[in-house]
């Protein structure tokens, strides 16, 4: 029996406070017991594994069991875990089970992280009687070596700020996230062509500032337009003609195109 068990992808690894300070906090990369069992389903698939929990010595033991067809029999590696803060049982039910599933190889490689340090601010925290840290981190791009090491890292918050940066890509300087275009409350008179890099649900979301929800829905459904996903760059631009909140280029002094009505009256 030959398994080779994948590395873990980004949106597969979450991070947690160990430490933390006035100034910064330390975080810890692990990865949830449904990863584990997504991993298993589609490596060994779904038939050919099981686990069993069983206890020792006031200890919660999983033994995860893997079918070899080769020698038609089970083979089973296991591992203790500890318990939760809320809830006892659980906690060292899905701890084992990860932990078992660790032996296997399945995020091993999360054992190479680097020592995650991330500075923080006020801003970071809610501004309740309790001091409490509001900003959710997580891991944005990973990479590993020929050998499971982690070589490359950036974790950001919920905001998309990138936060913390290890390594490089591919021996090259780490790319920087392209920001989105920020589309202000008033469009300029000439729209320039070409690809504009903005957020689909954001050009939406401005749209229903020019007009009322409902209208900017029926000028979508007027368009055979039937989701905001849909709204490329030139769509986008074009609804903001018809709204009368730009000019094309070359347009008469009305800001229209010749023979065209801003529909719901302007």
């Amino acid at each position: 029996m030959k398994l080779d068990f994948r590395r873990l992808l980004p949106d597969e690894i979450q991070a947690k406070v160990k430490v933390e300070t006035q100034t910064s906090v330390m975080l810890l990369l692990y990865k949830d017991a449904r990863v584990d069992m997504a991993i298993l389903d589609e490596t060994v698939g779904k038939m050919n594994w099981q686990r069993h929990h069983v206890g020792v010595n006031d200890n919660m033991f999983c033994a995860v069991d893997i079918w070899d067809d080769d020698k038609k029999c089970w083979v089973s590696k296991s591992d203790a875990g500890s318990e939760s803060q809320t809830e006892k049982e659980k906690g060292e039910s899905s701890d084992s089970f990860k932990r078992a599933c660790v032996n296997w190889g399945i995020g091993r490689e999360l054992y190479t992280s680097p020592p995650i340090w991330v500075n923080v601010s006020d801003s970071d925290y809610s501004q309740g009687q309790k001091r409490r840290l509001k900003t959710v981190f997580s891991v944005a791009d990973i990479e590993y070596d020929e050998r499971g090491n982690i070589i490359y890292l950036i974790l950001e918050d919920q905001k998309g700020l990138n936060r913390f940066t290890y390594g490089k890509k591919h021996g090259k300087e780490v790319p920087k996230k392209k920001p989105l275009v920020e589309i202000p409350e008033v469009i300029a008179d000439s729209l320039p062509d070409g690809e504009i890099p903005y957020d689909p649900k954001d050009a939406y979301n401005r749209l229903c500032n020019i007009k009322p929800k409902e209208q900017v829905n029926a000028l979508l459904k007027a368009e055979h337009i039937g989701n905001f996903s849909d709204i490329t760059p030139a769509i986008f631009k074009d609804l903001l003609i018809k709204l009368g909140r730009a000019k094309p280029v070359n347009a008469t002094d009305s800001g229209l195109l010749d023979g065209e009505d801003i529909p719901f009256g302007g």
